[in-house]
């Protein structure tokens, strides 16, 4: 979370609230982190940038991160993140682009730990490298400007200066890898508080700034002459922007007001308007006739007409909250403007409404909500109920996720929960409306630090009397005497709702980072120790000198400046050596007062220095799980050691972020890459329960070698084919050994590359696809894969062939083994179920949805490994891209050691199972395979494995199935669906009453029309699925066994790419004909 940094101890690092899940490290060793990946903001964003040609839109902002947004179709192209520290440390303040579009400067706080105060980022955008670090500064860089030459770089910052650099002319002739650091700037001082604004006027000879003093000043850009400044605003000045002609410029205040000026004498022209609410941004028109302002905290943004200010109607009123960055497109009619809570981007043309609104023309934003209201269900520890935002429906939506079974479904509120406790033993707690940094705890008051905390957002009472206060910045422990004992470090953003399970074990919490997380309460306390409450340089200085002094710390208190060199304390002389400073003061108690010698401006002075309680010695605690829903549904539940368990596409939300320095930009590899070592849903449910994971170092390794790049270099994106075969030309640097597979409609494909070509050291490979003629196209993107297990995919190319399409035909096979070689393994419903199934996928299929309907079966003897391959070949022989195939098998299933010595999933054909034939059962390794053969790029897999278990009240209970990592491996690896009937915990009934297996029968009223949710009389892949869970789970409620409470049985699905639609609604005269459920299907045993 962005909890402001604890200067403590001197240079000690406090673990401040960052994306970071696992546990910070200095950035020299580069140690990867672990961050939860939205894809688009989701912290507050400073500044919004067009590139010249006006295609590409640049957002940065507190989450440290450089999107690349496409204006044409408002999509997220590419991110940029450099060093990301703890707390704030690389959290981008400003940005500016230069008039060629090559170099991006950035500015901020890029970090706490350099000697030379906070730097400010040019990027070279041809290479995607860092080409230049300034220095100068010594606190946030706030605001940036380019000279339109592209030769100067004006910046504002906290520390109330503005400076001017000289960019070296050579670096327009870097070289990849070169680097410049420039120490050298023309520092302006006029301003007497932070600098938040500053812009060059056109020809680049004079610069205006503007600042929360009010002032604003118009420079000479090489004297550093201040030629005017003016105090018109009796709030501070956050916004100014020049009129291309260089006549003009305008500035917005917190007053309000949008103020006209002279660039050439600096007076004042006119007011032009005077919004309702403090001005935080404005943008001026290419054309120079408009200005676009907009106004916080109601996040009103207006346009007015220049010079009259005249506003023109209708206004934009998306934004629900403060905007702070807005721009105007170069070249074209659109602005874009950013804020509000969910931190998104709208673009939109001010000149184009409906009726007296507005209509946006793109939505950006990334995958997350925010989240609120969380709860716990008091008769499950480990079930939360949440409020999500859904930007797609634009409203909250209530989510339950448990924490024991990892299944995400929309709250139902049927049972009692526990939520936030502001009654206890000290009084009720009271927030207050005139002082939002303090709250009232009985007759007692707990007082936030504003640069630390921020203003409390809630708070609770824990059983034990203790307190949590969640604020904007922190999330804090405080005890039964009120005072803190814990800092909980796992948000980014601020903490909006708290709750307390019934059994007082776990905390959990939401947050404006759009995640949930669940901590444990059972922590130690800690000692006090003693704090100075600043920060000393190490780095090339000697002595040590002071560059940061916390407010009211002690050596505040003691008169000590920014820039006093250490002599000695208590006659100890210290030299450069931070380490012998630090190791001195923890011998030292709070309150125990020392004699400091300094040296300031050339003189000896010596003070007294009473050390005061340390916040740093106060320990951090890490969440058990932090957890990340997106608007499709999507999740990811993931442990600070990197461990996770997620839903079939939710592993694309978290990366490992290899921090390579400040002077250098990050590396980072995505979940996707190394599902196959972090997806762990048993350790994910042994850190819930409190046990002590640690970090595999070893697999954090295999991230680093598999970060290998992999492109499709022909053809283009968006290439029109003429031919239904379409050559795709992949090149990798992975090494040679690398399995290159190619994706089509995200189902992997079976074309075998021609042979490798090298090319300056990385190779490329030619395939041949089999393009489909569809509205939406060919989407095809390659993947990596080493031997280690790590893979790296490419981005996706679309490519569109408008042939004589094709009609397609489904393809059934169908499995039910009933009968099993071996003795005492045999089963009573398997063969029923599939026979009922082929019957209802007949009826459901038939009508204009196929051209033709090719079934084929086996049962029990016939159902041999070697009887079950040879059909898939038979169907690979004819099946086309175009057609669907469905594998549907119901039989035994069984964990053993696969073909490549790892343990997988086997379904158990007829001739496994006995004694040392384990060997015949099918793995999902080599289903992968034969699925791959098989061109039709739509393809489900629906499995109802089991194991007898002997019949009692009618009831047999199939056992434990397939782990769920194994077939969400499958599904993701071979782009198909896959339906399973249970979890890895639980078992898959059967019901007698019922005579079939709980999914089957889910399964076959789903066929009948049940699940058909939007009545369009069509059945889609996502729309059966959404039935069958549901149902499975109520009729598992219904049922017992020897007596035992139910069990609920949930199934397991996992699948990516688009759904499709599968069936049709049968007629209701041709359901007698099969043997499906009627209108009113019978209920599960035991009613």
């Amino acid at each position: 979370m962005n909890r402001f940094p604890l200067f403590l101890l001197v240079l000690v690092r406090i673990a401040c609230l960052g994306w970071v899940l696992m546990p910070g490290r200095s950035h020299s060793e580069e140690a990867p982190r672990l961050i939860i990946d939205a894809r688009g903001p989701t912290a507050k964003i400073w500044d919004l940038l067009f590139t010249p040609d006006g295609e590409t839109l640049i957002s940065v902002g507190e989450d440290k991160a450089v999107y690349f947004w496409d204006v044409a179709n408002g999509t997220l192209k590419g991110t940029l993140r450099g060093h990301i520290g703890d707390g704030k440390e690389g959290q981008i303040n400003a940005a500016a682009l230069s008039p060629d579009g090559r170099w991006l400067a950035l500015g901020g706080l890029l970090t706490f730990n350099s000697v030379d105060g906070p730097a400010i980022r040019i990027i070279d955008l041809e290479t995607n490298e860092v080409a230049a670090m300034l220095w100068g500064h010594s606190d946030v860089v706030q605001a940036l400007s380019f000279s339109d030459d592209g030769r100067r770089l004006a910046s504002g910052s906290h520390d109330k200066s503005v400076r001017i650099w000289d960019l070296p002319a050579e670096l327009g002739q870097r070289k990849s890898g070169a680097l410049a650091r420039i120490e050298t700037s023309k520092e302006l001082q006029g301003h007497t508080r932070e600098v938040y604004a500053v812009a060059f006027l056109p020809g680049g000879e004079r610069l205006i700034s503007g600042g929360l003093d009010g002032r604003m000043v118009l420079w000479e850009r090489d004297s550093g002459r201040a030629i005017s400044t003016k105090e018109e605003h009796s709030g501070g000045v956050c916004a100014i922007g020049a009129t291309p002609d260089g006549k003009n410029f305008i500035s917005g205040g917190h007053d309000g007001k949008l103020i006209l000026w002279s660039a050439t004498s600096g007076a004042k022209i006119r007011t032009l308007a005077e919004m309702k609410d403090e001005i935080h941004s404005l943008s001026v028109s290419p054309t120079g006739d408009r200005v676009l302002a907009s106004a916080s905290p109601g996040g009103e943004t207006a346009v007015f007409q220049l010079p009259s200010g005249t506003k023109v109607e209708p206004v934009c009123t998306w934004h629900d909250e403060r905007v702070l960055a807005s721009a105007w497109q170069p070249n074209g009619p659109l602005v874009a403007t950013a804020g509000g809570k969910e931190n998104d981007i709208y673009l939109w043309d001010p000149a184009v409404g409906m009726g007296n609104r507005l209509r946006p023309r793109h939505h950006l934003a990334g995958e997350g909500g925010r989240c609120e209201q969380v709860q716990f269900d008091q008769a499950s520890p480990t079930a939360l109920e949440f409020q999500r935002y859904d930007s797609v429906k634009d409203q909250f939506v209530p989510l339950r996720f448990d924490l024991s079974t990892f299944t995400l479904e929309p709250s139902k509120k049927s049972s009692p929960s526990s939520g936030a406790v502001l009654a206890g033993p000290r009084g009720p707690i009271e927030f207050s409306k005139k002082d939002p940094y303090s709250i009232k705890v009985g007759k007692d008051t707990v007082n936030n630090t504003p640069a630390f905390d921020g203003q409390i957002r809630c708070a609770t009472y824990l059983p034990s009397g203790d307190l949590i206060i969640g604020s904007e910045f922190s999330l804090r422990r405080l005890n039964s005497a009120l005072k803190p004992v814990h800092y909980l470090v796992g948000h980014t953003g601020e903490i909006s709702s708290l709750a307390v399970s019934a059994n007082g074990e776990y905390l959990a919490s939401t947050s404006k980072d759009q995640t949930v997380c669940v901590w444990s309460l059972k922590l130690p306390e800690a000692k006090d120790r003693p704090s100075l409450g600043a920060r000393f340089g190490s780095e090339k200085l000697s002595p040590l000198r002071l560059q940061k002094i916390l407010p009211g710390s002690a050596a505040a208190n003691a008169g000590l400046l920014l820039g006093d060199e250490l002599i000695s304390i208590d006659g100890t002389p210290f030299d450069q050596s931070l380490e012998t400073l630090k190791a001195f003061l923890r011998k030292k108690e709070p309150g125990e007062t020392l004699q400091f010698e300094i040296r300031r401006s050339g003189t000896l002075k010596k003070t007294t220095v009473t050390l005061d309680h340390s916040l740093k010695t106060i320990p951090d605690a890490a969440p058990l799980a932090t957890l990340f829903v997106t608007d499709q549904g999507e999740w990811i539940c993931a442990t600070p050691q990197g461990y996770f368990a997620s839903s079939p596409s939710g592993a694309k939300n978290i990366l490992w972020h290899f921090d390579r320095g400040l002077d250098n930009l990050g590396k980072s590899v995505n979940g996707d890459d190394l599902f196959a070592h972090f997806c762990r849903e048993d350790l994910v449910s042994d850190s819930i329960r409190g046990v002590a994971l640690r970090s595999d170092s070893f697999d954090l390794d295999l991230a680093a070698r598999g970060a290998h790049t992999v492109a499709i270099i022909s053809p283009a994106n968006n290439y029109e084919a003429s031919q239904p075969k379409q050559e795709v030309v992949v090149e990798t640097d992975a090494p040679e050994g690398t399995r290159i597979v190619l994706y089509q409609q995200n189902k992997a494909l079976a074309a075998e590359p021609g042979p490798p070509v090298k090319v300056g050291g990385r190779m490329r490979l030619t395939f041949e696809v089999s393009l489909v003629s569809e509205e939406a196209g060919n989407q095809i993107h390659a993947v990596a894969e080493n031997a280690d297990g790590v893979t790296t995919k490419s981005s996706p190319i679309l490519v569109k062939y408008h042939g004589i399409k094709a009609e397609a035909s489904l393809h059934l096979l169908a499995v039910g083994v009933n009968k099993y070689q071996a003795s005492g393994q045999d089963l009573t419903y398997c063969r029923p179920d599939i026979e009922a199934l082929v019957q209802a996928l007949q009826a459901a299929g038939q009508g204009s949805l196929y051209k033709s309907i090719r079934i084929h079966t086996l049962y029990d003897d016939q159902a041999t490994k070697a009887g079950i391959e040879k059909k898939f070949r038979e169907i690979a022989a004819i099946a086309g891209p175009e057609d669907v195939f469905v594998f549907a098998f119901a039989g035994h299933g069984f964990m053993d050691t696969g073909p490549k010595g790892i343990e997988e999933f086997f379904l158990a054909p007829h001739d496994a199972l006995s004694s040392g034939n384990n060997g015949a059962g099918l793995a999902t390794s080599e289903l992968r395979s034969l699925s791959a053969n098989i061109k039709s790029l739509k393809q489900i897999l629906l499995l109802d494995a089991c194991q007898s278990g002997g019949a009692t009240q009618g009831l047999a209970f199939r056992s434990a199935p397939p782990l769920k990592k194994a077939l969400t491996q499958l599904s993701r690896s071979a782009g198909i669906y896959v339906f399973a009937a249970s979890r890895m915990e639980e078992y898959a009934a059967e019901d007698a009453s019922l005579e079939h297996g709980l999914f089957t029968y889910a399964l076959l009223e789903a066929l009948h029309g049940k699940a058909d949710a939007n009545s369009d009389e069509v059945l889609s892949v996502l729309e059966i699925q959404s039935y069958i869970n549901d149902r499975v789970g109520d009729l598992s409620e219904k049922i017992t066994r020897d007596g035992q409470p139910p069990i609920r049985q949930t199934p397991t699905f996992s699948g990516v790419g688009q759904d499709f639609p599968l069936a049709k609604v049968p007629l209701a005269k041709d359901r007698g004909k099969q043997n499906l459920p009627p209108d009113d299907s019978g209920k599960a045993g035991g009613e």
